[in-house]
């Protein structure tokens, strides 16, 4: 029996990308994802109301906290890069630098409890390039054949060179499900990614995904086949591990306040 609820991949295929075992869900942060949670998420986990100006960027900030409502019960787990962590660091005035770094290092140790994967052989994980949405391909992906090596460079040529190639890069090479981000460039590059199994969106794109799949906190994302691992999952939420992320958050303002 396992501790918490996880997903079986073929239940949501748009999610990941033809991968045929069960496990967690696991997520790359971009730096701007990074940066909201730091701006609003005492606000999120309050419950408040945003009020922002921009009923587009409330719509996002409002989908990344349904996103750690998800993973305070499921097995979802948040990965934050190390080129996500300078970039964040560089971003900051000098006034509020020190207050920030110390929150981003302590956001990123709490994130870094999240570092846990089902055992499980890539061979089982992708359909061949091209397959994820036409699920009509036999056979797997080799990541490390010539094909795959080759189709993410060329993916990677497409991107700006500097922090987003490193950290899309980091993603693929690290066998993430998911890379969370507003940017804009990163986003018109989807296409490309999801044939390496990498699905590039922002918040609001995966909670509607997700939803479509009926993903609560509670249910959804599974298939009732044999030796599914999650037949007897528990829902359980990791009180500790809220905390963590929750703590992470309550730096003293540089500013006094």
């Amino acid at each position: 029996m396992v501790d918490a609820l996880g997903f079986c991949y073929r239940a949501c295929p748009s999610v990941f990308l033809g991968r045929g075992s069960c496990g967690s869900l696991d997520i790359v942060w971009d730096t701007n994802v990074l940066i909201d949670y730091q701006t609003f998420g005492l606000t999120l986990w309050e419950g408040e109301p945003l009020q922002l100006s921009d009923p587009g960027y409330q719509n996002e900030v409002e989908a990344l906290g349904q996103l750690i409502q998800i993973w305070s019960t499921r097995d979802v787990s948040f990965h934050v890069m190390p080129r996500t962590v300078n970039d964040a660091k560089r971003k900051l005035t000098a006034r509020r630098r020190q207050a920030r770094e110390h929150m981003i290092d302590r956001l990123v140790s709490a994130l870094s409890l999240e570092s846990r994967k089902f055992n499980s052989h890539p061979s089982e994980w992708y359909l061949p390039v091209e397959a994820a949405y036409r699920a009509e391909v036999d056979g797997q992906l080799d990541l490390f054949s010539g094909e795959a090596v080759e189709g993410k460079k060329d993916v990677l040529s497409r991107l700006p060179n500097g922090a987003d190639r490193d950290l899309i890069g980091q993603a693929l090479g690290s066998d993430m499900h998911v890379f969370l981000t507003r940017d804009t460039g990163i986003l018109k590059a989807g296409p490309a990614l999801a044939l390496l199994g990498l699905v590039a969106t922002s918040p609001a794109g995966l909670m509607a995904a997700l939803a479509s799949y009926g993903v609560t906190p509670f249910a959804g994302g599974l298939l009732d086949h044999q030796n599914c691992p999650f037949r007897d999952a528990a829902l359980i939420s990791d009180l500790q591990r809220m905390s963590y992320l929750i703590e992470a958050l309550d730096f003293p303002d540089a500013d006094g306040g």
